[in-house]
């Protein structure tokens, strides 16, 4: 009976220890600095070419917060701030510019790992020939 016990109890604790994770669900989060990696324009890839004092970034933070931070002159420049929605993996971003100007932007998380994301945004890029391509971008931690 004993045995039994301990045997119960130790599969209790690898159980517990098991179905518990950061975030609760077991998903990978979105609470971040996110660094640009490439972007991807219909069969094109373009990869993301930094200098020697940073690397640019998108940040997801507090509770549904959102701000884009560019590397200029080797100091921080905030680009853009503003809010976020995340249900599953559709994603909404609401921001405003320095300037006043503010961008609705939204799209789908296609891949969402500790270190990499991955969004396939709906607004559209126009190309010098006319034509309108989906954008994916891909960030890395």
């Amino acid at each position: 009976m004993k045995k039994t016990t301990t045997l119960f109890m130790l599969l209790a604790t690898v159980f517990l220890i098991n179905s518990c994770s950061s975030d609760g669900n077991g998903e990978a989060s979105i609470y971040h600095k996110w660094y640009y990696k490439e972007r991807i324009v219909g069969e094109s890839t373009y990869p993301y070419i930094y200098g020697s004092c940073g690397k640019d970034y998108v940040e997801f933070y507090d509770t549904n917060k959102v701000r884009q931070v560019a590397i200029i002159d080797c100091q921080p420049v905030m680009g853009s701030t503003g809010t976020f929605t995340k249900q599953e993996n559709a994603i909404s971003m609401t921001t405003t510019y320095s300037s006043g100007e503010t961008s609705i932007v939204t799209g789908t998380i296609t891949a969402l790992t500790e270190h990499s994301l991955t969004i396939q945004y709906d607004d559209i890029t126009v190309a010098p020939s006319g034509q309108i391509f989906n954008t994916i971008i891909k960030y890395e931690r």
